[in-house]
């Protein structure tokens, strides 16, 4: 077995097991599942677990950081900035992902703006390997073609960004929860592609 192939069956046994142990319904329960309150490890914790699995099988773990902490201006004249998982390699970010259950609109373009600000703010810029790669996950998504080509006009950076689904469908009613139809594998199986192709030009 290759290794994206490892880290695929890896992946997929993680998150069959988190869907399939994820609360029926809407409501707080399903929030703190998701964002990982309480005891529940949470969708972040979901992709740094396959995140450092990767890590492991690509055998980059005394070079390798995943982390989640703001990148502080030191002149203070700047905005501190982080996403959900920044991924070093060899003391420089090579994946910066943001994790979202729900990725609308609103928050799609917020986020956009934010690579921006990763891409443009000297604090941050500085530590980012010259072909970083930004990864969006959510578990259901809205974002139309029209938003996403607005955000390629206003703030660029969009050969950089990539995008899973990892249900595969969209958010369609207040009634859906973003377990009930399983996990896409397609979605999954790519994502860690991704992944995997960002960590063997390191091997």
């Amino acid at each position: 077995m290759n290794k994206v192939s490892q880290v695929q069956v890896y992946g997929r046994n993680l998150i069959g097991k988190w869907f399939a142990a994820a609360p029926a319904g809407q409501g707080t329960e399903l929030k703190n599942y998701t964002s990982g309150d309480g005891d529940n490890i949470g969708f972040e914790g979901i992709s740094k677990q396959i995140l450092e699995k990767a890590i492991e099988v690509y055998n980059l773990g005394n070079r390798c950081v995943v982390n989640s902490e703001y990148f502080e201006d030191p002149t203070g004249k700047f905005d501190a900035q982080r996403m959900d998982n920044h991924v070093w390699i060899d003391g420089k970010v090579v994946i910066v992902e943001e994790n979202r259950a729900w990725i609308d609109k609103p928050f799609y373009t917020l986020k956009r703006a934010v690579v921006q600000s990763f891409m443009k703010l000297p604090h941050v810029r500085k530590h980012l390997s010259d072909d970083v790669t930004f990864i969006f996950t959510s578990l259901a998504r809205d974002v139309t073609e029209v938003t996403r080509l607005t955000a390629d006009v206003v703030y660029g950076s969009s050969d950089r960004i990539t995008e899973f689904n990892i249900s595969g469908h969209p958010r369609r009613t207040k009634k859906y929860n973003y377990f009930d139809n399983g996990y896409d594998r397609d979605e999954v199986d790519n994502y860690i592609k991704t992944i995997c192709g960002v960590f063997e030009k390191y091997e």
